[in-house]
């Protein structure tokens, strides 16, 4: 017959087994070498292969290395704008947000140089840029940036999948507009080891916790 402590240690250990869903976790980065170094298959599209002046109805199905993506405005079309041979990505309308979709689904780690462009197309200093980015545990989750110019790299890793990424710029006001824009998407998968699987470091630290108990239970059994 199990004793009371016997019952109450097996009921820990189950519920140790049992894998807990919690949410996704993230690393950030301010600048591409660290993002390279900490993922794997790092790849950037700079969109080289577009020319400035270009108009261009999404969505638009693209690559980073091997990795592939969809662009589409909630709005059409996409502008191309920049220097020649330096181009960046736009909208026709300011308060349009950009999505990176459609990602290939080994991606754990996206980035970007992600700013705010004026009406005549010149990167703004300053203006709020939104980062909204979804895995399947989190949603969406948002990070506020202020770029200072348009070579400004910003980046994340997730412990999962990366579905999808939001780009929406704050109006500074009713006629004083700024336009999303995009200098460069960079895609990778993660590393496993760079971020513990949350349910893994749960059952460890229950198991082990469960052990400590029993120890502690077992110390007080009379002789």
């Amino acid at each position: 017959m199990l004793t009371t402590f016997t019952r109450r240690f097996v009921a820990v250990l189950a519920l140790a087994a049992t894998p807990a869903v919690l949410p996704a976790q993230f690393i950030t980065f301010g600048d591409y070498a660290s993002f390279v170094a900490a993922t794997t298959d790092a790849a950037e599209d700079a969109f080289d292969d577009l020319a400035t002046g270009d108009i261009l109805e999404g969505p638009l199905t693209r690559t980073a290395g091997g990795f592939t993506y969809t662009l589409t405005t909630s709005t059409q079309p996409f502008l191309v704008i920049g220097e020649p041979g330096a181009p960046w990505l736009s909208t026709d309308q300011a308060t349009d947000v950009v999505r990176i979709g459609g990602i290939d689904p080994t991606v754990r780690a996206i980035g970007g140089r992600f700013f705010a462009t004026d009406a005549l197309g010149a990167a703004r200093q300053g203006a709020t840029v939104r980062v909204r980015v979804e895995t399947a545990s989190v949603g969406m989750r948002e990070w506020t940036l202020t770029p200072t110019g348009s070579d400004v790299f910003f980046g994340l890793l997730a412990d999962e999948a990366i579905l999808s990424l939001d780009l929406v710029v704050d109006q500074p006001g009713a006629t004083d507009l700024a336009w999303p824009t995009i200098g460069a998407i960079a895609l990778a998968s993660g590393p496993s080891a760079v971020i513990p699987e949350p349910a893994t470091v749960v059952l460890l630290a229950t198991g082990l916790g469960a052990l400590a108990l029993a120890r502690r239970v077992r110390g007080r059994q009379p002789v």
